[in-house]
């Protein structure tokens, strides 16, 4: 055996579980494909900021600046303090090694990269699972005139060709993006989807502070039923110091609000009938989160201000009512389609093992024998998706391969044993 355990990626999970292995005395070797942090470095628009406050956003010992722990990372702070982090802790990182992949061996795993192979015990897979773009079978009937682009090869509105956009998908990043548009000066037609949305900032807190002392975001998997597991992360900001992101913030700057992507093809797109109902969607989400603010307030006793005044999350009666069924791109001088459909988890790393993006797992443990995942929302808990639940979830598998090195028995939460 070369080493004991492959970390796969370089990204924030990836330096977490490495810190949790180094806490553990256990060796092993991170293996990055480019450089740490790369994702961020390479598929983030100009303009993107991170939505949680630095205090949210750096790994077990790398708290920031009291100066600067309630601002917003661009992707390339961030990336870059990934990168000090590993120099700091000497995490045994390895770059530039080009693809990964994993193949079974005897009893443990041979990792391939580049010229070198590694002999392992242990496979944890950080490669992402918010990683590669979704796109919609019908943005191949488009026409061949029309730049499509999605939310990782967006770059900033200076770049597009003349004309409108079209933003296909109101989640997070449909709804920056096309904030991000409209503030550039372009058209935007955005076709919105069943997404909640959250104020930025409720009674004297940012709103995600609330949510890390209330306990919402250290709900279990099993805690919540299947609804809350399916829901995409609420709308919100980290620009501008950051700020609410809402349907109602997008109608003011000019944005035309459509519901969901019917159908496509050639210059024409049809929508269906869901804009009103989004909207109130995202309305009611954002009481109900305030709701629940409230009463942790008042469960605590805390001394909170009330709630203050916010244009952007103010509901807007018969909101969506008038929005477009279908769109002629020509007639309307759009020039660009941004795909903003979702993302899937890229574990191509993971092709000769016959493991696909639905893998089973607990918490992290899969059912082969020490191979591991980190980074999945809802891994364990709400948090395990973002960066403030990677070293948490980290520990836990760092845990498990230490007593699984030390011979000591070993299982997953629902009881199963692996060896």
């Amino acid at each position: 055996m070369d080493v004991e355990t492959v970390v796969v990626g370089a990204g924030h999970a990836g330096l977490a579980a490495s810190w949790a292995l180094s806490e553990q005395g256990l060796e092993h070797v991170v293996l990055e494909q480019g450089r740490v942090g790369q994702t961020w470095r390479a598929d983030r628009w100009r303009t993107f900021r991170l939505n949680t406050a630095r205090w949210m956003s750096r790994l077990p010992g790398q708290a920031p600046a009291d100066a600067e722990r309630d601002g917003f990372d661009t992707a390339e702070e961030f990336a870059d303090a990934l990168a000090a982090y590993a120099r700091a802790r000497r995490l045994p990182v390895c770059s530039g090694v080009g693809a990964v992949a994993v193949r079974r061996s005897g009893g443990g795993y041979v990792v391939q990269a580049a010229d070198e192979s590694l002999a392992t015990r242990n496979v944890i897979v950080a490669t992402g699972f918010q990683k590669l773009p979704r796109r919609p079978s019908s943005a191949a009937a488009l026409s061949p005139r029309l730049l499509q682009l999605d939310t990782a090869t967006y770059r900033s509105a200076d770049e597009l060709p003349d004309g409108g956009v079209l933003v296909a998908g109101g989640g997070q990043s449909g709804a920056q993006i096309a904030e991000d548009l409209a503030r550039g000066g372009r058209r935007v037609v955005l076709a919105t989807s069943r997404v909640g949305r959250v104020p930025r900032r409720y009674r004297g807190r940012d709103a995600l502070a609330w949510w890390t002392e209330s306990g919402f975001y250290d709900r279990r998997r099993d805690e919540v039923d299947d609804m809350a597991l399916q829901m995409r992360q609420p709308l919100l900001s980290g620009n501008d110091d950051g700020h609410t992101l809402s349907l109602q913030l997008l109608h003011g700057l000019g944005v035309v609000l459509a519901g969901r992507v019917e159908a496509a093809s050639g210059e024409e797109v049809r929508f269906d009938s869901s804009a009103e109902r989004n909207a109130a969607f995202g309305d009611q989400v954002s009481a109900a989160l305030c709701r629940d603010i409230d009463a942790h307030i008042e469960r605590r006793g805390i001394d909170a201000p009330p709630p203050g005044h916010d244009p952007a999350d103010e509901p807007v009666p018969r909101f969506g009512r008038d929005a477009p069924r279908s769109l002629r791109l020509d007639r309307e001088s759009i020039g660009t389609v941004i795909w903003c459909c979702g993302m899937r988890p890229r574990l191509d790393a993971l092709a000769a093992l016959g493991v696909g993006a639905d893998v089973e797992h607990v918490e992290g443990v899969t059912a082969e024998p020490g191979l591991y995942l980190i980074g999945a929302p809802w891994l364990a808990t709400r948090k395990s998706g973002i960066i403030w639940g990677a070293p948490e979830d980290a520990a836990r598998i760092a845990a498990h391969i230490a007593r699984r090195s030390a011979g000591r028995p070993t299982e997953r939460r629902d009881g199963a044993r692996v060896t």
